[in-house]
């Protein structure tokens, strides 16, 4: 965030003047963005369109961040700052009705005021306590295909990423 005043979020503009971040490295061009999406980039912008000049900025898609612990809209507030459009809530080892339990609460995400929860990154409960970090290891427990089917239900489609201990028995099924 520069403080750039000009085109919001559901209009269309280009960003002119600004240091394009790409995967060939930096460049100049123009960016077309619409309905808040990058839709298009070229050398320049066409003439006699509204554009909005951000010369000195860097210029990137949006980053998303795959492992965000905390509460849901100061992550968001917070993901957006840092350049982060989208990122995945974390869940870790809890007792299996207490994460049943927040599963269903956390795929349930109405609008955020920044990035976009993206959907959730269950970090166990099926870990290995020799190597769980700070996570609680009472709550880990070897995996259990019954238990992960409850939870990919209950989550309605919001399970994008599971942290699991593949080197415990049953972490391969």
């Amino acid at each position: 965030d520069i403080g750039l005043r000009g085109p919001v979020i559901g209009e269309d503009f280009w960003l002119v003047g600004g240091r394009l971040i790409a995967p060939s490295g930096i460049a100049r061009g123009a960016v077309w963005i619409s309905q808040g999406h990058i839709t298009e980039i070229r050398r320049a912008a066409p003439k006699d369109t509204r554009a909005l000049n951000v010369r000195g900025a860097y210029v990137a898609s949006g980053f998303i961040d795959l492992h965000v612990w905390g509460e849901l809209e100061a992550v968001s507030r917070d993901a957006a700052r840092g350049g982060a459009t989208g990122f995945l809530t974390a869940l870790g080892p809890e007792p299996a009705p207490a994460l049943l339990r927040r599963v269903v609460q956390r795929s349930r995400v109405s609008a955020l005021p920044g990035a976009e929860c993206l959907g959730l990154h269950l970090e166990g409960p099926f870990l290995n306590p020799v190597r769980g970090g700070v996570l609680p290891k009472q709550a880990m427990r070897r995996a259990n295909s019954s238990e992960l089917a409850r939870l990919v239900r209950a989550a309605g489609g919001a399970l994008r990423l599971i942290t699991l201990a593949s080197e415990q028995p049953g972490g391969l099924d």
